[in-house]
């Protein structure tokens, strides 16, 4: 003997209604995660470093994308300083990681070394008559066998220099620049709001790319969450940005942070549910009837209007 599932059409409503309001019940937690704001950086300085900008510029799509990020920030109303190349020195992102500034963005090389530590690379060449004895940095060539060295930072001067007042959106953009918290806790420790990298290699034109889609979401208000949500990934490594820190801050208070097509989607799941709760239980001809008696309502009242 077979059995046969005979559900009822009760039933079948009951588990449409179940589906409703779970769908109702994520919009509703996803919505409050959308509009959490916790302040903006408290400062309307930002600096853009590109060190790298003699190597990168060739790449086509790099320079597009560095001048698309300051464009973003001047319309969120942030005064924009611009470094490039060797302008990027020891004694700038000294007074840089000790000062007022409300965003800072870097695009460099980055690693990890033996000891698990996050580096990044400036700008400034040194030979053996200029080399520093600051604490935590590193004095590398790019590649193994390059007769060229640069100054590498490391956690350690983050900590020891570091003093940043303005509560800033620290944003590195280099490979492994978020690999790990050693970097980003640094930062945190020593006064930034939020800290973004990336998790992994990443591609030079695809990580300016997403780096500049990612200021545009904040330029129209969305907070760091939101814009991480809907940043992409680099598509032959698969790294994507990490944040560390806080990230319902935002650039721009726009007063309000909702979608408006997620409160619709919302409310109709909200009265889906409902309605599919009452036609479980209530014989469909009763619910027809009280739905044709509010509708007649309704054109009624419009009508007296």
């Amino acid at each position: 003997m077979k059995y046969r599932c005979d559900l009822g059409l009760n039933s079948i409503l009951f588990i449409l209604a179940l589906l409703s309001i779970s769908i109702f019940l994520t919009n509703m937690v996803s919505y409050g995660y959308i509009v959490r704001f916790s302040g903006l950086p408290s400062s309307n300085r930002a600096v853009v470093l590109d060190p790298f900008n003699r190597q990168f510029k060739s790449i086509d799509g790099y320079q597009t994308s560095i001048n698309a990020i300051i464009e973003y920030l001047r319309l969120a109303n942030y005064t924009v300083e611009y470094y490039k190349d060797s302008e990027v020195s020891l004694d700038l992102w000294k007074d840089i990681c000790s000062g007022n500034y409300g965003v800072v963005y870097l695009n460099t090389h980055g690693y990890v070394n033996e000891d698990g530590y996050v580096y990044v690379y400036l700008g400034e060449l040194v030979d053996e008559e200029s080399i520093s004895d600051d604490k935590g940095i590193l004095h590398l060539p790019l590649e193994e066998g390059m007769n060229e060295i640069y100054i590498v930072v490391l956690p350690e001067f983050i900590r020891y220099y570091g003093d940043m007042a303005g509560k800033p959106l620290v944003f590195i953009d280099a490979c492994f620049s978020a690999y790990n918290p050693t970097m980003a806790s640094a930062f945190i420790d020593v006064g930034a709001g939020c800290y973004i990298g990336w998790s992994g290699s990443v591609g030079v034109a695809m990580g300016a790319k997403i780096d500049a889609e990612f200021f545009g979401y904040l330029a129209r208000g969305d907070t760091i969450f939101v814009a991480l949500s809907k940043s992409g990934i680099d598509p032959i490594t698969t790294s994507r940005l990490v944040a560390y820190g806080d990230p319902y801050m935002a650039l721009v208070d726009t007063g309000y942070r909702g979608s408006l097509h997620m409160i619709m989607s919302t409310i109709f799941f909200l009265i889906l549910s409902i309605l599919l709760i009452i036609l479980s239980f209530k014989k469909p001809r009763y619910v027809y009837g009280y739905l044709h008696r509010v509708l007649r309502w309704l054109a009624n009242l419009l009508h007296i209007a």
